[in-house]
């Protein structure tokens, strides 16, 4: 693809998609954004001797790219450089922030920028970002005077009481002590199992993939923690309908409880889990925050905050989106910060899954965690192979 034909798609992207014309946004007093009407595009071309010259270009970013100045959230560069067998191609580098972008808007621009040269522009049915916010808006206001609404009863009949924030009940988990240095560790680990197995095991189950991996997921937890009853937090692509192709940071997570004699058990709690799930789906988009503010749990139920970090998040992704789970690192270290024990299922390029995980080490020791990833990959692959109903 040329260049011209690369500048004439990602201008056709952003004429269309007004999130990436945000050039300012901020989480406080509630929220905002700033878009601007026109923007000029945040693209470059670069020359490079080898594959590992490009390589070590992409990975030294600025480190004031994200700074607050008016420009777009977001960059591109695409590098004209030999493979490895000397062959000319070109690799297209993309950073974006969260506040304009997730990994649904990752995988469609991915799509519309890597077609078929000359291929048309996305033109399935799709509803404006700033539709979205204002849905959102109307729906989950954060100054609502009312006693109550369809979204608050369901909430405070699901949580029943509980924290939004109940640290999922693993035995190793622990509050560091003060000082401990803020690092990030994740850990990447193959599924002996295929996309398509998975698919196939769920069918079977007469369940969605998804929720055969929820499912297997709270069972090992279960069984882990000797308990029938856990919160579990689930990312949801925050996409209600009309909404599926819109561009922008649609995703968020939101609470499930599971409480069932049966959970230990995958096979036997299929059914319940699923029944639990079919419940949520009408209240997916809410956002977590609305929740915890019009939700709030009984006295005795109220979690420290220090405590707050302890909970596990499931993702699954059901295409591969590249990126870091794709790299043979089993499992890294470095210097940030994370809430919760974030996993994701989702098939790599050979339409393998993987399990990739990330966390933080002072919440959740290396060693204990990795034995309980482990059991989560062996959880999931034994339900889709040999669950039976």
């Amino acid at each position: 693809m040329s260049d011209d034909e690369v500048r004439a798609r990602l201008t056709r992207i952003v004429h269309r998609e007004e999130a990436l014309r945000i050039t300012d946004a901020s989480l406080l007093d509630g929220g905002w954004a700033g878009y601007a009407d026109r923007i000029d595009l945040p693209l470059r071309f670069r020359s490079c001797g080898s594959q590992a010259e490009m390589l070590s270009l992409a990975g030294r970013q600025p480190d004031n790219w994200l700074d607050r100045d008016g420009t777009p959230l977001w960059r591109m560069t695409v590098f004209d450089h030999p493979d490895d067998h000397g062959r000319r191609a070109r690799t297209l580098h993309a950073m974006f922030d969260h506040f304009v972008t997730d990994g649904r808007s990752m995988h469609l621009i991915e799509q519309e920028l890597t077609a078929q040269a000359g291929a048309p522009g996305r033109t399935a049915a799709r509803r404006s970002y700033r539709d979205w916010v204002t849905r959102q808006h109307a729906h989950y206001p954060w100054d609502d005077p009312r006693p109550t609404s369809p979204a608050r009863e369901f909430w405070h009949r699901h949580l029943a009481g509980t924290s939004v924030d109940r640290p999922t009940a693993l035995p190793f988990a622990g509050v560091p002590p003060p000082g401990t240095p803020a690092r990030i560790t994740s850990v990447n680990l193959p599924v002996p199992l295929s996309a398509a197995a998975l698919r196939a095991g769920a069918a079977r189950l007469g369940v969605s993939p998804f929720l055969l991996v929820l499912t297997a997921v709270a069972s090992v937890t279960a069984q882990e923690a000797g308990t029938d009853d856990i919160t579990l937090r689930v990312i949801s692509n925050g996409r209600p309908a009309g909404h599926l192709n819109t561009l922008g940071w649609l995703a968020d997570s939101f609470p499930v409880r599971l409480s069932h004699p049966e959970l230990p058990d995958a096979q036997r709690s299929l059914t319940p889990t699923t029944a639990v799930w079919a419940q949520l789906l009408e209240f997916h988009t809410t956002p977590i925050g609305w929740i915890r503010a019009t939700c709030p749990p009984a006295a005795e139920n109220e979690i420290p905050q220090e405590r707050r970090r302890m909970q596990l998040v499931v993702n699954f992704v059901a295409h591969d989106i590249g990126g870091k789970y794709e790299v043979a690192t089993e499992e890294s270290t470095e210097p940030g910060d994370i809430d919760g024990l974030h996993i994701v299922v989702l098939p790599g390029p050979d339409g393998r899954l993987r399990l990739g995980a990330m966390f933080s080490p002072g919440f959740f020791p290396p060693r204990e965690t990795r034995a309980f990833l482990d059991g989560l990959v062996k959880g999931i692959a034994r339900l889709a192979l040999h669950g039976n109903r």
